[in-house]
């Protein structure tokens, strides 16, 4: 009576009711199914759990272990029966195995089921508080207060699941309700900063097409002084504006910063009362001095600092060609110091990735080429009449066919190539090689070169030349020379040239008494003329640029970037480049 009662699942091997458990099936001989109602659910609508997938691959390889032992035992090798046996043997242990995984993560499900039907709160606020994705955003804030009120609610032990969830849910909400709010204003600052732009140009045009031909018309000094002062003091009252004024004007645009850069766009115009070009005091002989000291005595780490460059791109090209290829086209992965003038200084290159995707590449890709780091021979062309006086950076003249020599081949002036010395230079280095000299009495008693540990020699002919027999050359490769016109002398009293510009003979000596232990301080060479702004030029980089570019990229802005990259990168492959 108990066997006809119950009966024990093919699957899960739970044993139910054989009513209440197993659904009808007419072909069968109790005319109940072989798997209880759970288990035909499972399969039906997909797996729910990894042990029912894994107990069908059990049974498939079982029936085939089955099936090639009972049929083709004669066509299998040991291994496969070995195999094969091995399989059936530990059937019934594997199978009970997965059974077991199968019926405890049903358990598993029924008890959240009962607390869930223990703790109804939960599935209340699931109702309420369910996928917040496409709610727009007053609907967002709507349930952001309702979910902060629930919560206050929730105060019940048997409420702790769903307290849970609520907070889950407020976490989530506020953060897109805080990312919308972040993109607003900072779209709204931006078109705000647009907006300044734009009134500040057009005002500043304004000003500019109402004073410019005002200083054209001026030719007097009474004039010139006139216009001035009627400049400086509506620019005075500018600047009162910049720092008093609140608000914005009829365009939109903010007062104080209109009136700052007219303000800075008149101060401008007041100096072009005084002439369209400033003449600037020239540079100190003193200071072109300690500027070249201080290139000399920098010379060695250039090179060296150069050299490990071009060895860390070889060195990365050979042992990682991704990461080389990837370093290569990324400004921001090339800096590799710490610090905050590199954190700056990367912030900077993502902004200019995001802006101009082909220059960020292209000045990236200037890494690989190698850098100029020797200093230029430079010779210094002075003119008296039609005739050219070549000088030294240091003021002596310049021997021609001694110190430097006209080279056919390359079709300009190089320094003469010298013989590889054997005393200063290294046997290892690039194009030079110890020679040793001796006279063939064979051939006329010549005296001749030959490099040591080589068979080839250098002949000297009678036009001094010297021929290539064979071996390495005895000579330096000429070096290119850079001419640079000199300035003008200013008066007759400025006799002395010195790195392409005149001075008199009290500031030759002046220049060569200084304290060597205490050279003057380096500045910068000053322009010969200070020309004001054009109005085609962009304006100057302000505080606040600098602070806009620095900041970190919005994460919907970063989305729109790649969004359109893809969208551009796809078109380039319908055209079919």
């Amino acid at each position: 009576m108990n066997d006809v009662a119950t009966k024990k699942c093919g699957q899960c091997g739970a044993t139910k009711n054989i009513e209440q458990g197993f659904g009808v099936q007419s072909g069968s001989k109790d005319g109940r199914r072989s798997i209880c109602k759970e288990c035909f659910s499972d399969n039906r609508y997909g797996d729910k759990t990894k042990a029912v997938q894994a107990l069908r691959v059990h049974d498939k390889l079982v029936a085939k272990a089955t099936k090639e032992l009972a049929g083709n035992l004669s066509t299998l090798s040991p291994g496969q029966i070995e195999k094969y046996e091995r399989i059936v043997r530990l059937a019934p242990e594997h199978r009970a195995e997965l059974q077991g995984k199968i019926l405890e993560a049903r358990k598993a499900e029924e008890d959240a089921q009962r607390q869930a039907a223990a703790a109804p709160s939960l599935t209340l606020v699931e109702q309420h508080f369910g996928s917040p994705i496409l709610l727009t955003v007053d609907e967002l804030r709507d349930k952001l207060t309702r979910a902060k009120i629930a919560l206050g609610n929730l105060t019940a032990e048997s409420d702790a699941s769903a307290k849970r969830h609520v907070e889950d849910y407020i976490t989530r909400v506020s953060f897109m309700v805080e990312q919308h709010d972040s993109q607003a204003a900072e779209l709204a600052a931006d078109a705000q900063e647009t907006l300044n732009e734009s009134v500040c140009r057009r005002v500043i045009g304004r000003v500019h097409d109402l004073y410019l031909p005002q200083i054209r018309a001026c030719n007097t000094a009474e004039a010139k002084i006139s216009l001035r002062e009627q400049i400086r003091a509506r620019k005075k009252a500018l600047m009162a504006m910049a720092k008093t004024a609140t608000g914005k004007d009829k365009s939109g645009a903010d007062r104080a910063v209109v009136a700052k850069a007219l303000a800075d766009s008149l101060e401008k115009l007041a100096l072009m009362c005084y002439g369209a070009k400033a003449e600037l005091p020239t540079d100190t002989l003193e200071n072109i001095n300690s500027r070249q000291d201080a290139a000399v005595a920098a010379q060695e780490w250039l090179e060296k600092a150069e050299a490990d460059r071009q060895k860390y791109w070889d060195d990365l090209r050979q042992s990682n060609p991704k990461q080389f290829e990837r370093e290569s086209k990324s400004l921001v992965l090339q800096v590799k110091s710490d610090g905050p003038f590199a954190a700056t200084q990367r912030k900077t290159m993502q902004v200019l990735k995001r802006e101009n995707p082909q220059e960020y590449e292209r000045r990236a890709l200037q890494a690989l080429l190698p850098r100029r780091v020797e200093h230029p021979n430079i010779i210094y062309v002075a003119m008296e009449g039609k005739r050219e006086i070549w000088h030294w950076p240091d003021g002596r003249l310049v021997k021609r066919g001694e110190e430097v020599t006209f080279d056919a081949r390359m079709k300009r002036w190089c320094l003469t190539p010298g013989p590889a010395s054997t005393e200063l230079d290294p046997i290892t280095a690039t194009g030079r090689q110890k020679m040793e000299w001796y006279q063939d009495e064979m051939d006329g008693a010549q005296w001749k070169q030959r490099p040591e540990g080589s068979g080839g020699e250098y002949v000297q002919h009678n036009d001094s030349t010297w021929h290539k027999v064979g071996g390495a050359s005895p000579w330096t490769r000429p070096k290119k020379i850079q001419f640079v016109r000199a300035e003008a002398p200013a008066s007759p009293a400025h006799t002395e040239l010195r790195h392409g510009k005149w001075f008199t003979l009290a500031e030759v000596q002046k220049a060569a008494e200084a304290d060597a232990a205490n050279p003057p301080q380096l500045l910068p060479p000053l322009p010969r003329f200070a020309v004001a702004d054009s109005l085609a030029l962009p304006p100057p980089i302000t505080a606040a640029d600098r602070i806009k570019d620095s900041r970190e990229p919005y994460v919907w802005r970063r989305h729109l970037q790649a969004e359109k990259e893809r969208k551009e990168r796809e078109a380039e492959l319908l055209r079919g480049n």
